[in-house]
């Protein structure tokens, strides 16, 4: 998928027709991969390019965790068949009264034949604009606008907001079943202080990378993969527990970090490999232990509780 940040306001499709998703995506969940699909389907019935009209991480409000890293986004992007991705500087756009943002984004600048978008969609200054008012506006030109429905899931909305919320309670199954997919966290593996491995659990140490949704600290059953090669269900994954939060046991005023065993045996030396954590349900909450003894006899217990976790959700029963 070609990335393209045009500078300021200016766009250009160089002459293609194209079929414009419009949205934020942040999370890439159900909802946003129905979204990605209608508009790759709604290209090739009219002979165009599928595109996304997005925004880089600075379209995001702040102090907002991002569920994903930028570069995951477009990753997945791309896997839903998008050819372009266009990501618009926001401070370029935002005050676009919503007739200029159709008329000059989309239609002079992407040549859209088409766009698609969710119900809540909202553009322009202010976000005065809504999804209703995008069809109005591309309508009089022949471009053809689908407006996709709200998407529940067991009665909950599909949202990146409602994932936010289940990830900070520790509900790791909900956020899953709204994504999609476990929610997950990608990163080299760090030099920690190796006190698991003197104890016989050795670990995997990634840290949360700025702005980054961190889930409820706690331990979860969790699922590995080196490298990015998916998501689970699927082979290659590797069973583990981990745990989220500050190792209050052993270190005072320490870094908030995602530290994880694997159930498989010594997996060889991790260092500087590149290593994703899939969460797949919380088992408890962090626990600060009287003495590096009783930590161990716990790990031991969530060892237990993270295998027989992992064996029923694989069995499709979580």
């Amino acid at each position: 998928m070609e990335i393209i940040r045009p500078a300021g306001a200016g766009i250009s499709a160089d002459g293609a027709r194209t079929v414009v998703a419009l949205g934020f995506f942040d999370g890439m969940h159900r909802a946003h991969t129905a979204l990605l699909a209608r508009a790759a389907a709604l290209a090739r019935e009219l002979g165009a390019t599928p595109v996304v009209c997005s925004f880089g991480d600075a379209g995001i409000k702040p102090g907002v965790p991002r569920l994903l890293s930028e570069e995951e986004k477009l990753r997945r992007m791309a896997a839903s068949g998008m050819a372009r991705a266009y990501l618009l500087d926001f401070s370029a756009v935002r005050d676009l009264a919503p007739a200029d943002f159709a008329q000059s984004v989309l239609l002079g600048g992407l040549n859209a034949v088409g766009a698609v978008c969710g119900y809540n969609f909202r553009f322009g200054r202010g976000g005065a604009g809504d999804a209703a008012a995008l069809r109005a506006l591309l309508a009089p030109a022949g471009c053809r606008t689908e407006i996709l429905p709200a998407m529940t899931v067991g009665g909950v909305p599909v949202s990146a907001s409602e994932i936010r919320a289940a990830l900070e309670e520790g509900d790791a199954a909900a956020a899953g079943r709204l994504l999609g997919r476990p929610y997950s966290l990608s990163g080299r593996v760090l030099h920690g202080k190796a006190l698991g491995r003197t104890i016989g659990i050795p670990t995997a140490n990634l840290a949360f990378p700025c702005g980054r949704l961190v889930p409820a600290h706690g331990v979860y059953a969790v699922l590995c993969r080196l490298g990015d090669g998916g998501d689970p269900p699927g082979n290659g994954f590797l069973p583990g527990m981990a745990n989220v939060g500050v190792r209050p046991t052993v270190e005072e005023g320490g870094a908030v970090n995602c530290e994880t065993h694997l159930l498989c045996g010594d997996a060889g030396d991790l260092y500087g490999k590149e290593l994703t954590v899939y969460f797949i349900r919380r088992l408890r909450g962090e626990i600060k232990f009287g003495s590096v003894d009783a930590l161990h006899t716990q790990l031991l217990r969530d060892r237990n509780a993270a295998k027989e976790c992992l064996l029923t959700w694989e069995n499709g029963q979580n």
